[in-house]
């Protein structure tokens, strides 16, 4: 029956929930082949960028045809000679260093926080607890150990009077971070402990900008020099928001979040990567088979430890449309990716990426509009601008994340075998174990070099990280999309509860549906 046909839809549509969570059913898959234009503008760019590499290329040419007798002694000149061109065009690295700990990183979405309870989140390697003191509207971050006996605050509550409860001894902290109850002692002692410095929490700065929760690097309290230092920069936010000019011409739409099974390091490198879309995105973005082409990547501005690179894609046939399109890295967290209109208008992809620990990261991204100056949108524009529910959109975007979770998962490891590591300090030389002899890798070893001489070698673990985990090889583990969303994401939350009780309604409907046509009797024997 059509009740039977749409209660099945249902449970499809929960697949985040934790019996199935991961597993994307083909009835998703083919609603979202078929809602989702074949091209849209950014992938069509990225299908059809052309460039020409000129001299740059016969030079590498020449150096694939010089005999070697050992293959990895090929492949190292080569990506050495791709890795001199990009320096070329990038500059020298400057002296000045990348600090990864005194900057600003994304941590959540706040619309997708549970306002009523704490919550652990990890930066490089540290835990964390974010929280809400409900008697002001804001938020803290601590380092997630009661001060007593290291119990995690994020198993803690929050109390109606602002306070953050550890659910041990019920010791009590302030916004602050300042311990304000010991329960367990002496009454006129009590004041005296609490002021005790060993007593308090240890806060982070933190804060709120285009609504997500911005966590800094290093621990202080307010009004402590590293609160101050804090103060005076910004984080890397999303700029067409924050233009004046643009006005109401640039919206955002939805926030999506997902912790990822890959490290870091390893979702900048995919992201920079415009080559990589139409074939690990085959049959949403583009076709494996036809798409793929040749296009070059060309330096807009110079690497620089504090402020990353640009790149603009060359296409060797220019667009009928006249757009441009760039792709920029702001460190530490967001990959800027735009297609620029003839009419002022864009379509911005913008991809945070904060390092929680070895082998995992959190992405946070969205997607900008921008109008012309016109005031309307770009041609092809208009479907990112339908309205949908937050949590479907969630759910598709697992369709999108799952097809190259896999390689960027194992492509992690098998470079950890190899030698190479993103950790502070490494002097892991990435171009020794990879081959790039094509421009489409220049983001990408623009990357490499800025982390191996910009950023120290990589992210600076806490002391006592776990070390990298090992290959998972069930892909059901891999796109366990529950532990890696859904448990974290009020809204898919409530949409997954609501989903069960329509699920579970549907079904009962069609069973009553079915014995009423077909008789109680006949329905109760089979």
């Amino acid at each position: 029956s059509a009740l039977w046909c749409l209660a099945v839809l249902l449970a499809e549509a929960s697949a985040f929930a934790p019996p199935l969570s991961g597993r994307v059913g083909v009835t998703s898959r083919a609603l979202l082949n078929n809602a989702i234009p074949r091209a849209a503008p950014m992938q069509r760019a990225a299908r059809s960028t052309f460039g020409t590499f000129g001299l740059k290329m016969k030079e590498l040419e020449e150096a694939a045809a010089e005999p070697t007798t050992i293959q990895q002694s090929s492949n190292s000149a080569l990506s050495e000679l791709g890795s001199k061109l990009v320096a070329a065009e990038d500059g020298a690295v400057g002296q000045e260093q990348f600090i990864f700990t005194k900057q600003w990183y994304p941590v959540a979405v706040v619309e997708f926080l549970d306002k009523k309870k704490p919550h652990h989140i990890q930066l490089m390697g540290k835990d964390l607890v974010t929280w809400l003191d409900i008697t002001t509207d804001t938020w803290s971050v601590f380092e997630d150990a009661c001060p007593h006996r290291l119990a995690p605050l994020s198993e803690g509550r929050i109390e109606p009077d602002g306070t953050l409860l550890c659910t041990y001894h019920a010791w009590r902290f302030n916004a602050k971070g300042t311990c304000t109850s010991m329960p367990h002692a002496r009454k006129e002692n009590e004041a005296d402990l609490c002021a005790l410095p060993r007593a308090c929490a240890i806060p982070h700065p933190v804060q709120e900008a285009q609504g997500l929760l911005w966590v800094w690097g290093e621990p202080g309290a307010p009004g402590s020099d590293v609160a101050l230092e804090a103060a005076l920069k910004q984080p890397a936010v999303i700029p067409e928001l924050e233009d004046p000019a643009l006005g109401k011409r640039a919206k955002r739409l939805a926030w999506s979040i997902r912790d990822m099974p890959y490290g870091w390091d390893f979702f900048m490198e995919n992201v920079l990567d415009p080559a990589h879309v139409s074939v690990s995105h085959h049959g949403i973005t583009g076709n494996r088979y036809t798409s793929p082409a040749f296009f070059d990547l060309a330096t807009v501005r110079k690497s620089t430890a504090q402020g990353g690179f640009k790149q603009r894609v060359i296409p060797e046939t220019p667009s009928s449309a006249g757009t441009q399109n760039f792709v920029e890295f702001k460190p530490p967290s967001l990959v800027h990716i735009a297609t620029e209109y003839p009419s002022g208008g864009k379509f911005v992809l913008a991809l945070f990426a904060s390092p929680t620990r070895p082998g995992w990261v959190r992405h946070i991204g969205c997607q900008v509009l921008v109008e012309g100056e016109d005031g309307k949108l770009p041609p092809g524009l208009g479907f990112f601008a339908l309205p949908l529910p937050v949590w479907l959109l969630h759910v598709t975007a697992s369709l999108f994340l799952h097809q190259d979770m896999v390689f960027l998962h194992h492509q992690e490891k098998i470079l950890a075998r190899r030698g190479y590591q993103n950790a502070a300090g490494s002097d892991s030389e990435y171009l020794q174990h990879v081959f790039t002899p094509t421009p489409q890798d220049k983001g990408v070893i623009a990357f490499r070099r800025w982390l191996q001489f910009s950023a120290g070698g990589g992210v600076p673990w806490a002391p006592g990280s776990p070390p990298l985990p090992p290959r998972e090889t069930r892909k059901d583990m891999l796109f366990d999309v529950y532990n890696t969303h859904t448990k974290n994401c009020a809204v898919c939350l409530r949409a997954l509860r609501n989903l069960k009780r329509v699920r579970n309604a549907l079904f009962a409907a069609s069973f009553l549906a079915l014995g009423l046509s077909h008789g109680v009797v006949a329905v109760g024997c089979g």
